[in-house]
């Protein structure tokens, strides 16, 4: 299971790659106006890259909590668990603050190829997504 969770760990490092460019591909073609179905292939990989590798996070993510929470659930009790800061953090607070960011970027996801261009509601959703993964992001393990 280390592996998996340095896997995991590291797997998230490239998200944050990912969603950085972006994050600045899409202002660049909001400040040009440009729509999505004139989008080159660069914005398609990184766009259907950013949704794999979180795919992955999430799969990795579900296996190591379900390892990790359910042996010390047995041991401990939910009461213990969420009385200690450090183990409520890593088993309940940051799972589900990654799953509500992962949601709403495929909400972004879906909204932005129905409208086929870049709409202040698309970004408000893309930037609420990155701040949802951000709030409860691991940086120091």
């Amino acid at each position: 299971m280390k592996y998996f969770l340095k896997f995991h760990h590291y797997t998230a490092f490239l998200v944050l790659t990912f969603l950085v460019m972006l994050m600045i591909h899409l202002l660049w073609r909001k400040c040009y106006g440009l729509k999505v179905n004139e989008g080159t292939f660069f914005f398609k990989i990184i766009l259907n890259g950013t949704v794999f590798t979180m795919i992955i996070q999430i799969f990795i993510g579900l296996l190591l909590i379900n390892s990790y929470f359910f042996s010390l659930y047995k041991n401990n009790g939910m009461i213990q668990i969420l009385k200690q800061e450090k183990n409520r953090f890593k088993f309940i607070e940051h799972p589900i603050m990654m799953m509500i960011g992962f949601l709403i970027f495929i909400f972004f996801y879906n909204k932005l190829y129905q409208k086929g261009k870049i709409t202040n509601t698309i970004l408000f959703l893309f930037f609420l997504s990155v701040l949802t993964i951000m709030i409860r992001f691991p940086f120091n393990n």
